[in-house]
């Protein structure tokens, strides 16, 4: 008995017992965690990309939910990520596929999607060690990833051209002058949103912005040539040569134009100037064109034609703004994208109004009722 007691026989099977248990929970720990790890993210990765291009569509659409959510739907199938395949071959590289149901939308400009893993599906994920470890566990592995992307209204952005039209408003007397009057003219008025130009209802309108030299008054559809940047961000550059380089690019992307910032109007003859730009600007993209079914540039070489540009609104109700002993100025009260189509002898401006996402940088609108031409796609969940 002694003997036996002190015999250490057995004790290697005993502990290379304990080291196998430690290394099927060390397996566990990279395989099955890992695969879940890299699923989960796979997951999200599908749930943000069809929230971002639901998101986009309903900016896009004024809102059309059936096509966002067909959109989502889409994007979501084109990532891939760990299930169960076909066949019951587990864990396998399949398609995110979602039903209808996991796309819901809690506001009207935003959108809510679920991708997940679940065995009410059949595509559950199955681990390898952890029914080892623990027998009675369910060798299942279900997940979800969710995101919500909103569309919001952007009023500032960079890189925009140097013309500067004022906005719409009620012109009651037809006199092209910005006039009310309580007793004579009551019906003329102004506001940004409602007579000003906007989104929807205005997206694919072909308008004709004119020259207007800086001694001339406003009239609705001519615009003033400015100098860029805004006075209260750096000192405006004058001049022929800058103002034409404006036009064809952007020389310098370090501010933003928004409402409310003062434009300074270049005095010259700026017709010339202005065709030379603008011939440069549209050769950059020359096979782009409106298709008006759509409402969209088609024929473009860049996934974003160049000749898609921003364009400051000033207020007509304030007019322009003459200071002693300095330049005329405006004041911005919206910024307009605008595809340029052509540009006549006498600089005047054929294009068309277009809604678009803007940089990152972009400014938001104080109001956020998707009237803007500039929106921006984040996602906030």
């Amino acid at each position: 008995m002694r003997r036996t007691l002190r015999s250490e026989e057995g004790a290697s099977l005993i502990l290379l017992a304990i080291m196998a248990t430690a290394v099927f929970a060390f397996a566990a720990l990279t395989v099955d965690i890992g695969i879940m790890l890299l699923a989960r993210t796979q997951l999200q990765n599908a749930a943000d990309s069809a929230a971002l291009a639901g998101a986009s569509v309903l900016a896009q659409t004024a809102g059309d939910q059936i096509e966002a959510k067909e959109v989502a739907l889409r994007f979501a199938s084109e990532h891939r990520a760990f299930g169960r395949g076909s066949g019951g071959i587990a864990n396998r590289m399949t398609a995110v596929a979602m039903d209808a149901g996991d796309v819901t939308f809690p506001q009207p400009t935003s959108i809510h999607v679920i991708a997940e893993r679940s065995s009410a599906r059949g595509n559950a994920m199955r681990s390898y060690f952890m029914k080892v470890l623990d027998p009675k566990r369910d060798p299942a592995i279900e997940m979800s990833a969710s995101a919500t992307a909103s569309a919001l209204d952007a009023c500032g952005t960079g890189c925009v051209k140097p013309w500067c039209p004022p906005d719409r408003w009620v012109d009651a007397n037809k006199n092209n002058k910005y006039d009310p009057n309580p007793t004579s003219n009551k019906g003329e008025y102004y506001d940004s949103y409602a007579t000003g130009y906007n989104s929807p209802g205005d997206v694919g309108v072909q308008v004709v912005l004119k020259y207007r030299s800086g001694s001339s008054t406003m009239v609705p559809s001519y615009f003033y040539a400015v100098d860029l940047p805004p006075v209260s961000k750096g000192t405006p550059t004058t001049g022929a040569n800058a103002y034409r380089d404006w036009i064809a690019g952007c020389p310098d992307p370090s501010f933003l134009v928004e409402p409310n910032d003062l434009l300074q109007i270049e005095p010259g003859n700026m017709a010339g100037p202005t065709r030379q730009g603008v011939q440069a600007l549209i050769a950059l993209d020359p096979k782009a064109k409106w298709d008006v079914s759509s409402k969209r540039v088609i024929g473009s070489a860049y996934s974003r034609s160049p000749r898609i540009v921003p364009v400051p609104l000033f207020d007509p109700s304030i007019g322009v703004l003459t200071h002693t002993g300095g330049r005329k100025k405006v004041k911005v009260v919206k910024v307009a994208m605008f595809f340029i189509e052509s540009v006549n002898s006498s600089g005047n401006v054929t294009g068309r109004f277009v809604r678009i996402s803007a940089a990152d940088s972009a400014t938001p609108c104080a109001r956020q009722g998707g009237q803007g031409f500039l929106y921006q796609v984040k996602l906030t969940e």
